[in-house]
């Protein structure tokens, strides 16, 4: 690979995940009908209306507690460092509205990281931090507005025993460790998770498809745990070999990503705080490499199953490669 530049190689995968939530009393204003004391103080109750405050579970975000191998990720060990963007609508709506309006949620993500190969580039150590910022336009008391979190610092080790230079064929695997450093995550959902994972890329000309398999196995049972399912098929519609060329390729791709909970199953189940869907999305996407020394991937990800955790996700992720 070292004769090789990187920006040259197949693109990252770019992911799907928004992270999971955890569940919150909020206290809802309910018109009440009956018979009340009247405003006198005489002891003969009088039919009326009042406005009472109802206790009511809900999902809501939180600082992202969960590192999915398949966000911005290969299965090659690389030398790199990276910024990711990521925008999710309206999260966890489609869930909540079966018992209340909160209105909207919608999160900012923004990442930075690093990959750093290791013994010849048949493996790598790689740090990330996540920063969200989570907007709410609900008049409900003590959930409208905007709020600002670090979440968890994931360390990533991928090791390749199969890993073919020419063709750039790899299966890889390794495991993500994921600290509690994520702010305003009380116990028992603030704890270490850890992510075992292998991975996969396969080229035929300009078409690639690769993939990632893993599984998020949290220390507390409380928590969920995530079996996580990634696959992508590419193709390069334009290569440009020449040095001073500024757009190298492009790559579209499509991914197909299936997220499903071991435990905890069940987003309606309001009395389990852990409870999450079984949920199904495709991302579709481009990536362009520049200057044969980065990627710019940008992409649209939307859920095809129900209940959906977010209406869509907007993502940009820049990958510069040393």
């Amino acid at each position: 690979m070292a004769e090789t530049p990187q920006a040259t190689d197949i693109p990252n995968m770019m992911g799907d995940f928004p992270g999971r939530p955890i569940s919150r009393i909020i206290y809802v204003p309910r018109l009440v009908r009956g018979f009340f004391p009247p405003p006198d103080g005489s002891n003969q109750p009088r039919p009326g209306e009042h406005i009472r405050l109802i206790p009511v579970t809900v999902r809501v975000p939180v600082a992202d507690r969960t590192f999915k191998i398949g966000e911005n990720e290969s299965p090659l060990p690389r030398d790199r460092a990276y910024f990711m963007f990521n925008y999710f609508n309206d999260l966890y709506g489609s869930i909540n509205r079966r018992v209340v309006d909160l209105g909207r949620i919608d999160e900012h993500r923004e990442s930075i990281g690093f990959e750093q190969t290791l013994f010849g580039n048949w493996a790598s150590l790689g740090m990330r931090l996540p920063y969200s910022t989570y907007m709410s336009n609900s008049t409900l008391p003590g959930v409208g507005g905007t709020d600002y979190f670090f979440g968890d610092l994931t360390l990533n080790l991928k090791a390749a025993p199969y890993l073919d230079i020419a063709s750039q064929d790899v299966i890889s695997g390794g495991i993500a460790i994921s600290f509690p450093t994520a702010q305003g995550v009380d116990g028992p959902f603030n704890q270490l998770s850890v992510q075992p994972y292998i991975g996969w890329l396969w080229t035929v000309g300009d078409w690639f498809f690769q993939g990632f398999h893993g599984i998020a196995l949290p220390v507390n049972d409380d928590d969920v745990t995530f079996i996580f399912n990634s696959v992508a098929v590419g193709y390069f519609v334009y290569r440009d070999p020449q040095p001073e060329a500024i757009v190298t390729g492009v790559a579209p791709t499509v991914e197909f990503h299936a997220n499903n909970p071991v435990n905890h199953r069940g987003a309606f189940d309001f009395s389990d705080p852990a409870g999450m869907p079984d949920w199904v999305s495709i991302t579709l996407g481009t990536t362009f490499q520049l200057l044969r020394r980065s990627m710019l991937a940008v992409g649209g990800n939307f859920p095809i199953t129900g209940p959906k955790p977010y209406d869509f996700e907007i993502l940009c992720q820049f990958n510069w490669f040393f």
